[in-house]
């Protein structure tokens, strides 16, 4: 579902927020927050980890401050129809015309105070627990980078498939989008299976893909980016409904720490069907927000040219 913000001034952006004009649940019956505390409420709901690990800058400029503890209720209630829709509708939702701020810091910490309504937020990596993630180019760390350090093709993925507790949903703020490339795809993994499991051996190779695999870490993400980490996890769990699939990280693992024929043969039809499925495709435009719900929607991006940013949060629900 795709939600308008359109018209809003920087110096006041939450003048008014078009919301859905039915459906919308209590705000508070979900995440109950106190409308005069919010600054306590996103320090609370992110650990204690928002300036102490990882972010440069302070938690919200004095005037942002205003502007969030202004616009909380209007906050909340988007950001609650938006994890219904995760939940409940089509895995997926899109914000357009996201206010545009002053700062490269302001407009990653107004996305954040309205992920705090979809979900509570985590740290990416070990090393410096950063609950903000920027996407962008950079030099490659150590031996094995990742898919938002670079400006190559992210094949369909889901995200934190390395993370023993893969976040439950994911949120992205593009703030400046590539002068070529960088189209957005997704896939309901969930439909994927379906179909496969209709298929003659279907529920032979999905009753594979429920066994540990072997999960090499991105040296991003790691403690020490000279050490390879690992852990074991399936592809599918059907006690949690959740997909777990990033290719490269289960090649990797499956040569490095050896796997099962069975279950390697189950990693390949996977990927065949996947690569073989026709994704939704979108470009995202400058200062839109999209959010997904990890546990079941695979993405991933084109490659592109030029400048390109992004930050991403991830949310348990």
């Amino acid at each position: 579902m795709t939600y308008p913000t359109h018209g809003l001034s920087t110096n006041d952006p939450f003048e008014s927020i078009p919301l859905p004009s039915s459906g919308v649940p209590p705000a508070y019956n979900v995440r109950p927050l106190k409308v005069d505390e919010p600054l306590f409420e996103i320090r609370q709901r992110t650990g204690g980890l928002v300036r102490e690990r990882g972010l440069d800058h302070p938690l919200l400029t004095e005037t942002l401050r205003q502007q969030v503890r202004d616009a909380w209720h209007e906050l909340a209630l988007l950001g609650t129809q938006i994890r219904r829709d995760l939940e409940t509708g089509n895995g997926f939702a899109l914000v357009e015309g996201w206010p545009d701020l002053d700062s490269d810091e302001n407009r990653g910490l107004l996305f954040l105070s309205l992920a705090v309504f979809v979900g509570m937020p985590i740290p990416h990596d070990a090393q410096y627990g950063r609950i903000l993630w920027s996407i962008t180019p950079l030099p490659i760390q150590g031996s094995y980078s990742t898919f938002s350090q670079n400006n190559q093709d992210a094949p369909l993925h889901t995200d934190g498939a390395y993370k023993r507790e893969p976040p439950d949903f994911v949120g992205l703020y593009m703030a400046t989008q590539a002068d070529q490339g960088g189209e957005s795809w997704w896939l309901d993994g969930h439909e994927l299976l379906k179909r496969m499991g209709e298929t003659e051996g279907g529920q032979t190779t999905l009753q594979a893909l429920q066994q540990p695999y072997p999960i090499r870490v991105p040296t991003a993400y790691t403690v020490n980016p000279h050490v390879p980490e690992y852990i074991d996890a399936p592809i599918l769990s059907v006690a949690e409904e959740r997909i777990r699939f990033r290719k490269d990280t289960f090649i990797t693992g499956a040569a490095e720490r050896g796997l099962k024929a069975d279950r390697l043969e189950a990693l390949e039809i996977f990927s065949h069907n996947l690569d073989e499925a026709e994704p939704s495709r979108y470009r995202l435009p400058h200062g839109s927000l999209f959010f997904l719900n990890n546990r079941r929607i695979l993405h991933g991006r084109s490659a592109f040219r030029g400048q390109r940013l992004a930050h991403r949060v991830w949310l348990r629900a």
